[in-house]
């Protein structure tokens, strides 16, 4: 499955089939504010090829307008290298400063948070570029959150979970997607929080499959089911010997 492509059934689960349709829902050209609560780069590494295929897709077949922001100290290093994997500007027509943007972590957690969604211009004097928002045409456009018309947000530091809906979907009643843990955020589903990908591998095969993006991650799953695949075929391949050598008589040694 690593080196041959061939997809086995993969059930697709509602919250992730919801995360898709909200997307697919978000008019064309619409602003999108990214959240990425990533604290090493190790942690946006180890999923890269479902962030290209996440964020491939929001560029390429959904043509929208994305706004970076950090929540960790990775965030806008990760968010600059999945970026430069895709290549929108070559690739897609995309213009940086125009069609997206990458702002730098701005610490202080919640606080941050709520002065992100408030006023962009507050928060930041430069993007993670050291541009001035004023000389950003996309910063023209969008001011805070409540001039987009989604945000989609990551964390895997489950306290940041209930900081994020708080700020966000609840203070501005903007459509908000998670990839995260559902756990902490199921009290706020379907009303808060629209659609969520488990962090797993199973999640990302999922999203790659329904993007028709396929990477890493459906190779991995694929490897993982025609592994489990052998073992039951092993499984019953033993039983069956087993129930045929019941069969045969029993030798007698005399002795």
């Amino acid at each position: 499955p690593m080196f041959v492509a061939f997809t086995l059934p993969v059930p697709i689960q509602s919250r992730t089939q919801d995360f898709k349709n909200v997307v697919d829902a978000t008019p064309k050209g619409s602003g999108v504010l990214v959240g990425l609560q990533i604290e090493s780069i190790s942690t946006a590494t180890e999923i890269k090829d479902f962030w290209i295929a996440m964020f491939t897709y929001l560029i390429r077949d959904r043509n929208l307008q994305l706004v970076f922001t950090a929540q960790g100290p990775a965030g806008a290093t990760s968010a600059e290298t999945i970026l430069k994997s895709i290549d929108p500007d070559t690739k897609y027509g995309y213009k940086y400063g125009t069609d997206y943007v990458i702002l730098p972590y701005l610490p202080g957690d919640e606080m941050a948070m709520a002065a992100i969604a408030q006023n962009f211009a507050t928060a930041y004097a430069t993007d993670n570029r050291g541009n001035p928002l004023s000389s950003l045409p996309i910063m023209q456009r969008f001011r805070g959150l409540a001039d987009m018309s989604l945000s989609i947000v990551f964390f895997h530091i489950i306290t940041y979970a209930e900081m994020f809906v708080r700020q966000w979907p609840v203070k501005y009643g903007v459509p908000t997607l998670v990839i995260g843990s559902f756990n902490v955020i199921a009290t706020y589903y379907p009303k808060y929080v629209q659609g969520q990908i488990e962090l797993t591998a199973q999640a990302y095969s999922e999203w790659e499959l329904l993007v028709n993006i396929p990477g890493i991650e459906l190779k991995k799953l694929n490897s993982m089911n025609v592994q489990a695949l052998l073992q039951v075929g092993m499984i019953f391949i033993g039983l069956g010997v087993s129930a045929i050598e019941a069969t045969k008589p029993k030798k007698v040694v005399q002795r």
